[in-house]
């Protein structure tokens, strides 16, 4: 729960807010929800707390920094409270887990579709890779497959070319 005025700035929050974003309660209250926005400039912020002035209420998916830099995939739901000169309050729901889940399903079903295509290997392994590396948040994949008793590297992204030459065998 945060509460805050029509320029952001946070009023108040529960402890669950503290825990969840990792600061203290005293250190909350010195931020504006700007502040604790990850993606968002502070113009945008002040036109959605804008649009749920004029709405009355809004509900979206944002991701949030919490104090460590770390970031948290959140569901907030905006609504305004006609009192003194307008406040907002905002209820914040972690949906980190669920967005994780929903980008390793469809990492997965992107998977099958590409190896249930009549592809040529090659051109599959430089699809595979591309989507490990998307999906994976890795800066660097590579596939191995198996050459008698080596295996060497078949299709590599992301690493530089000495190293996939120097370790380009494991026997």
């Amino acid at each position: 729960f945060f509460l805050a005025d029509a320029d952001g700035r946070l009023l108040d929050v529960n402890e669950a807010a503290c825990k969840l974003l990792g600061y203290t309660r005293e250190e909350l209250l010195t931020l504006s929800l700007a502040g604790v926005e990850a993606d968002q400039t502070p113009e945008h912020v002040l036109e959605i707390i804008a649009r749920v002035f004029e709405v009355g209420a809004e509900r979206f998916e944002r991701r949030m920094r919490r104090k460590d830099g770390s970031l948290l995939e959140m569901e907030l739901s905006l609504n305004s409270l006609p009192v003194g000169e307008g406040r907002v309050m905002a209820f914040a729901r972690d949906i980190s887990a669920r967005k994780r889940a929903d980008e390793e399903r469809d990492a997965t079903v992107r998977m099958l579709k590409l190896i249930n295509q009549p592809t040529p290997l090659a051109v599959l392994l430089r699809e595979v890779t591309l989507l490990l590396r998307d999906s994976s948040g890795c800066a660097s994949v590579g596939i191995r497959l198996t050459d008698g008793e080596d295996y060497p590297y078949c299709e590599t992204r992301g690493f530089p070319p000495e190293l996939v030459e120097s370790e380009r065998h494991l026997c």
